[in-house]
């Protein structure tokens, strides 16, 4: 009875044997879903993000484990699409780079080509590329083509495009084109008060604040243009110019002692321009105003190649107090130093 009792129990071992084994399996089996299923969602978060490599690599991993899995299949061929146009998009933009931006523009078409009728978070994630790509070829191609312009009406069409283009760049290039349009009115309305056309100079001053409307050096170019035209005025009205030049004369002493630099220099911006800043002060006992600084720009040679000047601002500077003064040159890439000539004022 006893050895009965045994046999009876050796079949039953097996079965509690296979009965684990095949928990075991099952278990095995969910882990692994398991683990394929984190994986599938990983790669679609990174995917999202466009890290299409590290969500290339994550599905490779879950298809490795599940090769029949059908969403993993399908994640894999909208991840390579979504990477073949990065890889366009990054070709574009090395395009754009070597100027060819009509070639780079046309292959960013292409892109939003195949991305019509297609939609879904990733689908709009890749347009959002898209759009990012395109508005920074645009923007540098707006910057290239403005390089070489110097009028403002030229730099106005610029702005107009770039106020279609909503990334940080744009803004940039922007705010470079909108100094740029500073700088070439003051340049162009000082030429034009040396000759005393003052109310063209004021026309200019007045255009380029539109694009400006706060800048602090237009604003007291403006005022300085305005004194002048006002002094001049009042001169040929009261027929003071004998009396004035008898003036001038008379106060030439103190005008070739009224000023005072206390600084000047030149650096070269980012985008290859030269700027020159500095800084004077009234050391005379009379408010001055109209202050213009002329100066000559030199390599390291000591050869002049470019000069200027510039009015101080605020225009009008009482005794003891400071103003500054800027500007900028393009094409001057071989500047050294920087050396004030003469300065020139009124007394009032």
């Amino acid at each position: 009875m006893e050895n009965q009792n045994k046999y009876w129990l050796i079949p039953f071992s097996f079965a509690v044997i296979i009965v684990f084994a095949l928990v075991v399996y099952v278990f095995y089996e969910i882990g692994i879903d398991k683990r394929v299923e984190e994986m599938r969602i990983k790669a679609e978060e990174m995917a999202l993000e466009g890290n299409f490599d590290a969500a290339l690599n994550l599905v490779k991993s879950g298809l490795a484990l599940r090769p029949n899995h059908k969403v993993l299949q399908q994640d894999l061929t909208l991840i390579n699409f979504g990477k073949t146009l990065y890889q366009k998009l990054e070709t574009a933009k090395k395009d754009a780079d070597d100027k060819e931006f009509d070639k780079a523009l046309e292959t960013v078409s292409t892109v939003e080509k195949e991305l019509e009728n297609r939609n879904g978070e990733y689908f709009d994630m890749l347009r959002k590329l898209v759009n990012k790509y395109k508005g920074e070829i645009e923007v540098k191609q707006i910057y290239y083509l403005v390089a070489d312009k110097n009028t403002i009406d030229e730099l106005a069409d610029a702005l107009s495009r770039l106020a279609y283009i909503d990334n940080p760049e744009a803004k940039k290039v922007d705010k470079l084109i909108r100094e740029k349009i500073v700088n070439i009115a003051y340049s162009t309305a000082n030429e034009m008060l040396k000759d005393k056309q003052y109310n063209k100079a004021l026309e200019v001053i007045e255009k380029a604040l539109q694009y400006d409307s706060s800048n602090d050096k237009l604003i007291s170019f403006k005022k300085t243009i305005i004194e002048q035209k006002t002094a001049f005025e009042k001169a040929e009205a009261q027929r003071m110019e004998e009396a004035l030049i008898a003036a001038a004369q008379e106060e030439a002493i103190n005008r070739t002692n009224a000023v005072r630099v206390l600084s000047i220099k030149g650096y070269t911006n980012e985008y290859g321009d030269l700027i020159i800043e500095g800084e004077i002060e009234n050391v005379a006992k009379r408010p001055i105003y109209a202050v213009e600084v002329y100066y000559n720009i030199y390599d390291a040679d000591g050869n002049v190649v470019g000069y200027g000047s510039a009015y101080v601002y605020p225009s009008y500077l009482m005794p003891l107090q400071r103003g500054s003064f800027s500007n900028m040159h393009y094409g001057i890439f071989n500047a050294a130093h920087v050396t004030v000539t003469r300065v020139t004022w009124y007394l009032n």
